[in-house]
């Protein structure tokens, strides 16, 4: 849970507005309707919500963090009503 907090908020320091003197990059996201994103990545994948933050610096979304407590996977997201688009995922290291 320890690596779970750190990571939150290594990447909440990433994606804060300090970072906005940072060159702009643009990468392909894959985005999906929102009806049943969360069921799915818990029956397909084993993933649940650890964190949900609301995004309000420029436009109304949230940002969640889905996270596996067995196997250490973790898709993070962020949509809006009708929207859900993956940011990232992978594996939680072993230390």
């Amino acid at each position: 849970m320890k690596k779970t907090i750190a990571f939150v908020m290594v990447m909440m320091f990433l994606l804060s507005p300090s970072f906005a003197f940072a060159n702009e990059k643009y990468k392909p996201v894959k985005c999906f309707p929102l009806d049943d994103f969360y069921k799915l990545m818990e029956n397909k994948f084993g993933e649940k919500p650890a964190f949900i933050l609301n995004n309000t610096l420029d436009i109304n979304t949230t940002i969640s963090l889905l996270f596996n407590k067995q196997d250490g996977t973790w898709t993070l997201v962020e949509h809006d009503k009708t929207t859900v688009c993956i940011l990232g995922m992978g594996k939680m290291p072993t230390v």
